[in-house]
Order: C-alpha cells, then sequence, then structure tokens
C-alpha cells in the first residue's frame, strides 16, 4: 500500500515538474526576456533601484537586488521603453529592442541628483508689471501694475526626472495666491471669472480654489519656476525667475493659446 501511495505522489510531481518545463519552454519561445545591473555612476557600487518596462501590451515593474541585477522574463517582443530610479539620484531611461526567444540586457549607472535650491514656505508678496498686455491691449484704461499675495504650505514633494532639468532634483510646493489681474489684464481676469467662464460651457467640477491654487518649483542653482493656475493650460500666469535671498525676481507670461500678456515680476518674503 505504501508502495503505491509513494510511486503514486512520484507520479504527480514529475507531471507536475514535466507541465511547468513545458511552461517556461513556451514561455521562452513566446516571449522576451529583459536582464540589467544598477550601479552607481560615482561609486561602481551596485544600487537597489526600481525598474519600470513597458513592453508592448503589458508593464512590468521589479526591482534590483543585493548586487543590483534584475531579471524581467515574459516580455512582449519590440521596442521598450525602460526606466531606472532611485530616491537621491536622476531616472535614467532607456529603450531596448526586444525579440522573442533571445535575453537582452541593460547596464545602467545612475548619477546623484543635485538637490534643488530652496524651499518656499510661507507667504510672499507680488508686484506684476505689465510691458505687453496682448490681447488685453485694447481695453480702454489698462493699469500697468498688479499686486498681491501668495503662501506656499509645509507640503512638497521631490522629483528625480523633470521635463526642464533633467540634472537635479526639483522641489515642487503647492499654495494659496490672492491677486486681482483684472485692472491690468481686463475683466475676464477678475476673480471667479474662470470658474464662471468654465461652468457656463458645462464644467460641473470645478470650484473657486482652482483660480487660486498655485505650484512652485524650486531647481538647483537659484532657478525658481512658480504657475498660477496650473491645472488649466490657458489660464492663468506662468513666472520665470532667480531667487536671492527673501525675494525672487523674473519674467511673467500669460498662459494663453495665442498673443498673451508679459511682464516683469517681484516676489518678496513677508513671512
Amino acid at each position: 500500500m505504501t508502495a503505491l501511495v509513494v510511486a503514486a505522489i512520484s507520479g504527480c510531481t514529475s507531471l507536475h515538474l514535466t507541465s511547468q518545463a513545458r511552461r517556461e519552454a513556451h514561455w521562452r519561445a513566446t516571449t522576451a526576456t529583459l536582464t540589467g545591473i544598477v550601479r552607481d555612476s560615482a561609486t561602481g557600487l551596485p544600487l537597489n533601484a526600481t525598474v519600470y518596462v513597458h513592453a508592448g501590451r503589458h508593464d512590468d515593474i521589479d526591482g534590483t537586488d543585493s548586487v543590483g541585477r534584475f531579471r524581467m522574463p515574459v516580455l512582449d517582443s519590440g521596442a521598450a521603453r525602460v526606466e531606472i530610479s532611485r530616491r537621491g539620484f536622476i531616472t535614467e531611461q532607456r529603450t531596448v529592442l526586444l525579440a522573442v526567444g533571445r535575453t537582452d540586457s541593460v547596464s545602467v549607472a545612475l548619477r546623484r541628483a543635485t538637490p534643488p535650491c530652496c524651499r518656499l514656505a510661507g507667504r510672499w508678496e507680488v508686484d506684476l508689471t505689465l510691458d505687453s498686455a496682448g490681447h488685453a491691449g485694447a481695453v480702454a484704461g489698462v493699469r500697468q501694475l498688479a499686486a498681491g499675495s501668495v503662501t506656499f504650505g509645509d507640503s512638497q514633494r521631490t522629483l528625480y526626472l523633470h521635463r526642464r532639468d533633467e540634472t537635479g532634483q526639483v522641489r515642487e510646493e503647492l499654495g494659496v495666491s490672492s491677486i486681482d489681474l483684472s485692472p491690468m489684464l481686463g475683466p475676464h481676469f477678475r476673480p471667479g471669472a474662470l470658474v464662471h467662464d468654465l461652468r457656463s460651457i458645462g464644467a460641473t467640477d470645478v470650484d473657486s480654489t482652482l483660480e487660486t491654487t498655485t505650484r512652485a518649483s524650486s531647481f538647483h542653482g537659484d532657478s525658481v519656476e512658480i504657475e498660477f493656475v496650473p491645472q488649466v493650460d490657458h489660464a492663468g500666469l506662468f513666472l520665470n525667475g532667480r531667487i536671492s535671498g527673501d525675494s525672487i525676481a523674473g519674467r511673467w507670461f500669460q498662459k494663453s493659446y495665442c498673443c498673451g500678456a508679459y511682464g516683469r515680476f517681484v516676489l518678496r518674503r513677508v513671512q
């Protein structure tokens, strides 16, 4: 009886191994495999990093092991986008051409990211000077100045891959602004006008915070970008300046499909 049981178990195990081997053989014959190693560019030491792969119809994510290596089987063939990231380092992106039944490899050296220049938490006074009114040029009584304030909170996040600065960390902070641009740019820029216009064309999920939301990006060195109404591409202002102590000065541009206003700005920290 015991012999029969042992034989049955052995037979099941053999069938399981055979089935598993067939599945693995099928995967190897119908999919591609990507392997790689990730190191610190300065020291050459292996890094624990996150590896994201978009290949064909599928996305896959994995991490490197203790010696910086990774292996990702069962991928679709064709051009695959590979993104390797680790906190404190600049994210690297590669494109690898994968082929069915083949194992391809990548070797990546991550560079340490330069820290951003500054924190903007606190309240700032804003002074805007108009150089060109753009569409608002024909508005009677256009003033050359506008003033208000913006307050940034304590919340922040750090980015390691940014459209403008791919060599350093970028710190993003959110704030709330209080600026009436209508004396300078016309009635369409009075508080509440944007929300009213969006609701008039059927947008029901907007509220007054849309107009006051402000986003700041601090880069390494002394470069700062500030965007008023970041959720809407064609509304609000975009400020590009440099920080020195408790002041930021530079140029501002109206976010517009065409021919927007522009000028100069100064922000002074008051709190």
